[in-house]
């Protein structure tokens, strides 16, 4: 008895078309690399990376992406555009594939060129109906006249206005980053330790200014960025705000190693019990 010839079964991949990938982008509101920068990165995609991709920018195009799929092209295109300012090559950028609907992770190119002030270990995104929130932790150095400089971790925060349903104008977001004596009382508030907290006098021109309400009532917490005469607010519901904490958790974390968790906790209970003893708002 002879056997059955066996069958070669070769997939087809369909190249992916740069144009299509910017246009998308620049059409849903997206951060948006310059096309040379997309064409380069798609050139260096494996055949599973550039399906990853293909997946995610057809449901971009099609408004069926999902929170992760938006997460995901964030990050990439935020990388492109970040790490071709800073002349390395956009190949490096293309993070690792994943899961579809799972972030981007570094690669071991990204890890050997970092971007000062930016870590894309992961963000999170957070949408609603009237806008997007974006947070990220972020490495500051602060240079000292004949001291050595000094690294503390924080959190930046960026908002960008909805457009239309499932678009936002990410080109003009507000960026608003914690300073380090910021970054525990907004934890306290995330914790729900402190009802109200409200940042200001941030950025070149003293204008940018953060508030965040507990909402017990309505199980949110109400985030606003406000820039001169802009406003733009995000509620974080209960099933957004743990990757938050952890994010923030984590830089306060980095910033005092010789103490463990548990004792991080109750330092930040206890700067947002002070804080809303301070200003009448009983946690």
């Amino acid at each position: 008895m002879r056997d059955a010839p066996i069958l070669s079964v070769t997939a087809h991949t369909t190249p992916i078309n740069p144009k299509w990938v910017v246009f998308t982008l620049r059409g849903r509101g997206y951060p948006t690399p310059e096309l040379a920068q997309v064409k380069r990165a798609i050139s260096s995609l494996s055949e599973e990376e550039a399906d990853a991709l293909r997946d995610r920018i057809t449901k971009l195009a099609s408004g069926t992406e999902a929170s992760g799929d938006s997460t995901w092209l964030v990050d990439w295109a935020n990388r492109l555009k970040n790490e071709s300012d800073l002349g390395i090559d956009a190949a490096v950028a293309t993070p690792q594939v994943e899961e579809v609907g799972a972030r981007p992770s570094r690669t071991k190119d990204d890890s050997k060129k970092p971007t000062p002030g930016r870590d894309y270990d992961k963000s999170h995104h957070v949408f609603s109906t009237k806008g997007a929130l974006c947070v990220e932790p972020v490495e500051i150095i602060t240079e000292r006249v004949g001291k050595a400089n000094e690294v503390y971790h924080s959190l930046q925060i960026e908002m960008a206005n909805a457009m239309s349903q499932r678009r936002f104008d990410w080109e003009r977001k507000i960026i608003f980053r914690l300073t380090r004596r910021e970054l525990p009382l907004f934890t306290a508030g995330l914790f729900g330790w402190c009802r109200a907290i409200a940042f200001g006098n941030h950025g070149p021109n003293k204008d940018k200014y953060l508030d965040m309400v507990d909402q017990v009532g309505e199980g949110s917490i109400y985030i606003r960025l406000k820039q001169g005469k802009r406003v733009i607010g995000v509620p974080i519901g209960g099933d957004e705000v743990f990757e938050i904490m952890a994010m923030a958790m984590k830089a306060l974390g980095k910033n005092a190693p010789f103490i463990d968790s548990q004792g991080l906790l109750q330092m930040v209970r206890r700067a947002g019990a002070m804080h809303s003893t301070g200003v009448g708002v009983k946690p």
